[in-house]
C-alpha cells in the first residue's frame, strides 16, 4: 500500500504450541489487600495474583481498575516476577479512612490474548496511617555457607505479615545462577504460611542433589 512503511517489510514471529488447548482466560488467585480488609496502611501496594502471565498493556487499558467514591484512581499496573502473573498497581497514594474497590474486567487478557471470564471486585478500606518502616530484616534459613541436608526446608521470616497468597509464588526452587528468570533445573516445591503470616516455609517435593549450591 502506498505510503505504508511496512509495505516492503517481512515480519516473522515464532512460537511453540502446547499439547492441549487453553480456551479460558486468567483467573484471580489472590490479592493484597484481600476482599473486605480494613485498616489497610495508606502506603500499601495494591497487588493481584493471577494463575498465568498477564499481558501488561491490557491491565493498563481497563483490565484492572482501582476506584474510590465512584471515581477511577489513576494507577500504573506493572507485571512482576518471573512468570508475570503478579500485577501491582503503582503510581498511587491511598487516602486515609477511604473505601476502595479493585475491578477486574473482561478487558484483561493473558499473554496468549485470552480474556478473563472471571470478572471480579475486591473491596477494602484504608486506615489512618502508613505502615512504619521495618526495623528488623527478613531472616532466611538455612544460611549460606552452612551445609544443609538434602531434605532441607527453607524458612523465610518477615518482620511484617506476608500476603496470604505468598505460598502460591513458590512452586519450585532452583540452583544458584545469574538470572532469576532462568528456571532450568528447578525442583518442584510447595510452601506454607504460618498463622501470623510472618513465616513462610518452602519444602522441595524431592531430596535435593548433594553438594550443590542453591
Amino acid at each position: 500500500m502506498a505510503g505504508n512503511a511496512w509495505a516492503a517489510t517481512t515480519a516473522i514471529t515464532r512460537f511453540i504450541t502446547t499439547a492441549a488447548g487453553d480456551a479460558k482466560g486468567p483467573v484471580v488467585l489472590g490479592s493484597y489487600p484481600e476482599q473486605g480488609a480494613t485498616g489497610v496502611p495508606v502506603n500499601a501496594i495494591v497487588q493481584v495474583l493471577f494463575d498465568r502471565p498477564i499481558f501488561a498493556d491490557s491491565a493498563r487499558r481497563g483490565g484492572i481498575i482501582l476506584e474510590t467514591r465512584g471515581q477511577t484512581v489513576n494507577t500504573i499496573p506493572q507485571t512482576v516476577g518471573p512468570n508475570g502473573g503478579l500485577v501491582t498497581l503503582t503510581g498511587v497514594s491511598l487516602l486515609p479512612n477511604t473505601d476502595y474497590r479493585i475491578r477486574i474486567t473482561n478487558q484483561l487478557t493473558d499473554a496468549n490474548g485470552f480474556a478473563t471470564d472471571q470478572q471480579a471486585v475486591i473491596d477494602f478500606t484504608t486506615g489512618a496511617t502508613p505502615t512504619p518502616e521495618a526495623t528488623a530484616a527478613v531472616v532466611y534459613s538455612p544460611v549460606y555457607p552452612s551445609p544443609a541436608p538434602v531434605n532441607t526446608r527453607i524458612a523465610v521470616r518477615s518482620p511484617r505479615p506476608l500476603p496470604s497468597y505468598a505460598p502460591l509464588l513458590f512452586s519450585s526452587i532452583g540452583p544458584s545462577r545469574g538470572g532469576a528468570n532462568d528456571l532450568t533445573g528447578n525442583f518442584a516445591a510447595s510452601a506454607t504460611l504460618s498463622a501470623n503470616q510472618r513465616t513462610l516455609v518452602i519444602a522441595p517435593a524431592d531430596p535435593l542433589p548433594a553438594r550443590s549450591l542453591w
